[in-house]
């Protein structure tokens, strides 16, 4: 972390740190000599926007850090944002599940989670097969759904779908093991595509969903 310490004292450059609380958000410096520590990072890494270079991060909603971090830190700075990132997603879906009624009755298990993607699994029981004793178009459908939310709102800010189709390319019987993979197509302010295949224990592709969401200005507080 000298690096930090020497180019800051070069610059004259004073980093802030700005926190979200009760009574709003408060802003405060940091001496360059404290912010040259790694105990810094490990004391500030959660909720924070950090202003170095006069360059915010904001680990709530990564994006990829500007390009002098990989420069000048072969990749330490962004490992330590993505990490923080992705532990937020992982408290957010975790909150967003226990509330999901809908998710709990289909089964879901959670895999893994990290700012844009959600893996996600369950197995199909009985009760959710149709008169032709196939799975339910909405039971692939749902499973997608949660794997939707979830991955949207994993970056930090609230998010709901406003247009969502799926494609079901095979048919899912009772006993297969259903598990999601989730790609954002186009992340904006507003508005996120995402991608979500669902695959069954073969690895066979058997539903192709899309969606659509609108990212609100309200964030999740963790």
């Amino acid at each position: 972390m000298k690096w930090i310490y020497g180019l800051m004292k070069v610059y004259s450059i004073h980093p802030i740190i700005q926190l979200s609380g009760p009574f709003g958000k408060i802003v405060y410096p940091v001496s360059t000599t404290y912010c040259s520590r790694k105990s810094f990072f490990k004391t500030y890494n959660v909720g924070i926007k950090l202003v170095v270079f006069q360059q915010i991060f904001t680990a709530s909603n990564y994006l990829g850090p500007p390009s002098f971090v990989n420069d000048l830190t072969s990749g330490y700075l962004r490992q330590l944002f993505y990490m923080e990132a992705k532990e937020k997603a992982k408290v957010i879906v975790q909150k967003m599940f226990d509330n999901d009624a809908m998710s709990q009755w289909l089964g879901i298990s959670i895999l893994d989670v990290s700012p844009g993607k959600c893996t996600l699994q369950m197995t199909v029981r009985t009760e959710m097969l149709n008169g032709f004793e196939i799975a339910h178009g909405g039971i692939t459908y749902s499973l997608a759904d949660s794997a939707l939310a979830f991955a949207s709102n994993g970056r930090g800010q609230k998010a709901v779908s406003i247009e969502t189709s799926i494609a079901h390319l095979k048919p899912v019987f009772a006993g297969d093991i259903l598990t999601t993979e989730v790609e954002e197509k186009s992340l904006q302010n507003r508005i996120a595509l995402y991608e979500v295949k669902v695959k069954n224990q073969n690895d066979e592709l058997v539903a192709l969903f899309r969606g659509t969401v609108y990212r609100k200005k309200e964030a999740w507080e963790i």
